[in-house]
């Protein structure tokens, strides 16, 4: 859904220096939101209302932010590192690393850097949630997590529709792939 106080959304007006407090565009709104992995796909144009307080009892301004949270991707913060994000999904660090191939070290992602957390598989005919988990080593709830939007009641005997596409983390070490009989890695 779209952002909101309780989802860390902030909207705030600020009076840019050396302007007079009449003038129309003497102020700049700031607006601070990460959104959660259940905004994944999310696209939407929201419209903006704040009153800023001015010397002739306050001026209404309103507007609209076009939001689009892109599947597949993260935006590090300050306390991020390719070893956390990756344990946020149970994975190891070097599958991160193996989807950003522009990363030179897994050392360096900085601040606002914007990557990727897995791969972008187009469905075909015959996909389900489960085969999809088995063929990438990974767990239904793990592909759940990250594809919220494509979720329905019955997950586990839901064929999807071909060309869906769906956010896949590949397990990368063979020996923590999870065992299923009759397959071998």
């Amino acid at each position: 859904g779209p952002p909101s106080r309780r989802g860390g959304a902030t909207l705030s007006v600020e009076k840019n220096a050396g302007m007079d407090s009449e003038t129309q565009y003497g102020y700049t709104a700031i607006f601070r939101w990460k959104p959660s992995m259940e905004q994944a796909g999310y696209h939407e144009t929201v419209p903006l209302s704040k009153c800023v307080e001015g010397s002739g009892g306050g001026a209404t301004g309103a507007g609209s932010i076009t939001l689009q949270v892109i599947k597949c991707k993260y935006c590090i913060n300050d306390k991020d590192s390719a070893h956390s994000v990756a344990a946020q999904f149970g994975r190891h660090w070097t599958q991160i690393w193996s989807s950003n191939h522009a990363v030179i070290s897994p050392d360096t992602l900085a601040v606002g850097d914007l990557i990727n957390l897995g791969n972008i598989y187009t469905t075909v005919a015959g996909d389900t949630w489960q085969y999809l988990a088995v063929r990438f080593g990974s767990s239904v709830q793990l592909l759940e997590d990250l594809n919220p939007e494509l979720i329905t009641a019955d997950v586990n005997k839901l064929i999807l529709a071909p060309g869906t596409q769906i956010c896949v983390m590949p397990e990368t070490c063979p020996e923590r792939r999870p065992t299923v009989p009759g397959i071998t890695w």
